[in-house]
């Protein structure tokens, strides 16, 4: 994760601050958990942990969720294998489907999906 967010009562967070933090632990996905990990930095409130076992962000950013209901399952082939072929500047391009993002849905969208078949975030 990069960049920064604002917040009208704690200013700016840096999502890249974690990077500066000793030892380094930078804000980052945690697909197997479906959350964010990490530390962030705001000028004005210090360093958000991330970390924390009880308390924390949730991340329903699954590889091959398509449909992005927290489970890789055959609703989201469906709707992949339904642009199949399709490109960015096809009225029948699924943006959401095209899981590496490189403008068409193609085999390599199809193999991202099915290596995650099955997962789900709890």
């Amino acid at each position: 994760m990069s960049g920064f967010a604002w917040g009208e009562n704690i200013g700016w967070i840096n999502f890249d601050g974690g990077a500066l933090a000793n030892p380094p632990n930078p804000a980052r996905i945690d697909p197997a958990a479906c959350r964010l990990r990490g530390y962030v930095w705001g000028e004005n409130v210090g360093w958000i942990n991330l970390d924390d076992a009880t308390h924390y962000v949730g991340a329903f950013v699954l590889t091959g969720d398509v449909n992005a209901d927290g489970v890789v399952e055959l609703t989201d082939l469906a709707i992949l294998l339904s642009a199949f072929g399709v490109c960015g500047n096809d009225p029948n391009y699924r943006r959401e489907a095209d899981l590496d993002a490189s403008g068409c849905i193609d085999l390599a969208d199809l193999a991202i999906l099915l290596s995650a078949f099955g997962t789900t975030c709890p």
